[in-house]
């Protein structure tokens, strides 16, 4: 596994050089943080991008849920296969003692839900069960790797499922990400899809309604900014050491541009609340800078 430990000493400007004022602001929401942190800016109109260590490796928690919804989308797509497919939810299906609204939903089961609600669970609450369901679907953690790598993105790596990950604290780094990776699949995802529309609509419909992680990007974002965003978060052990507080997405501006963001807070010693915030107060220094771009 490559090493994904670094220092957050250090701020790296990509393309158009941003303002002295945001760049001592992330420096300042970063300074003396008891975490690991990268991040990653592009506005998608100009080009124009900011990262934080956003080369390093990050453990992704549930962020990788994200590219397997897509993965799915596109085996669905060459398989030609509806949203309103049926599949086959057993009880075996749902394991106990994870995060799973399916299995609260359907405790038995369910012998006709659609791809489309288990798409729609995984993404936008996060389901763990419905995301090993989808997997060995699709055929393992690898089909999702190959469908990334095909995209051209080098820095994303999906080796294992929710279950086996949440086994061992250590597990959960094998599925790790570049933020600056992660932020150009949001950005080819949302502009340069092969999806065809119906489903790229849906994608980004799920998104929207992601309910886990209010505080983060869209924490002091004004309400009715529209952010589509996928969050990633691990438990935390006796000692505090939070292992992932991870947040990245699209932020729709008002003048009708949109910034991919992504943040990811690995190894903290802070509290969630801070770490919440310290995504928060990225999310809006970088779009107070492009709202009138």
């Amino acid at each position: 596994m490559k090493k994904y430990f670094l220092a957050i000493s250090c701020i790296f400007l990509i393309g158009t050089s941003f303002s002295q004022n945001l760049e001592t602001t992330i420096q300042s929401i970063l300074k003396d943080k008891k975490a690991q942190v990268g991040v990653s800016i592009l506005h998608l109109e100009s080009g124009e991008s900011f990262n934080h260590d956003g080369h390093r490796f990050f453990a992704m928690q549930s962020t990788f849920k994200f590219p397997i919804g897509l993965a799915v989308l596109d085996k669905m797509q060459k398989d030609n296969i509806g949203l309103d497919h049926k599949m086959v939810l057993t009880k075996a299906d749902l394991l106990e003692n994870t995060w799973s609204p399916i299995r609260d939903k359907y405790p038995n089961g369910k012998e006709d839900i659609t791809i489309a609600e288990l798409i729609g669970v995984m993404v936008s609450l996060s389901d763990n069960n419905a995301c090993d369901y989808l997997l060995k679907w699709l055929g393992g953690p690898e089909v999702v790797q190959q469908y990334v790598k095909n995209l051209g993105l080098e820095d994303i790596e999906i080796v294992v499922n929710e279950e086996v990950m949440q086994s061992d604290w250590n597990i959960q780094f094998l599925n790790y990400a570049a933020p600056n990776s992660f932020n150009q699949l949001l950005q080819k995802s949302f502009t340069q899809s092969n999806l065809k529309p119906e489903f790229h609509d849906f994608i980004w419909r799920i998104m929207r309604e992601t309910s886990t992680g209010a505080n983060r990007i869209k924490g002091l974002l004004p309400k009715e900014t529209t952010v589509y965003h996928k969050t990633g978060t691990s438990g935390t052990t006796n000692y505090g050491l939070i292992g992932a507080m991870n947040d990245a997405g699209i932020i729709a501006l008002p003048n009708n541009k949109h910034l991919a963001i992504t943040v990811f807070i690995n190894n903290s010693m802070e509290n969630e609340k801070t770490n919440d915030l310290i995504t928060a107060q990225i999310s809006k220094a970088a779009y107070d800078y492009f709202l009138n771009k």
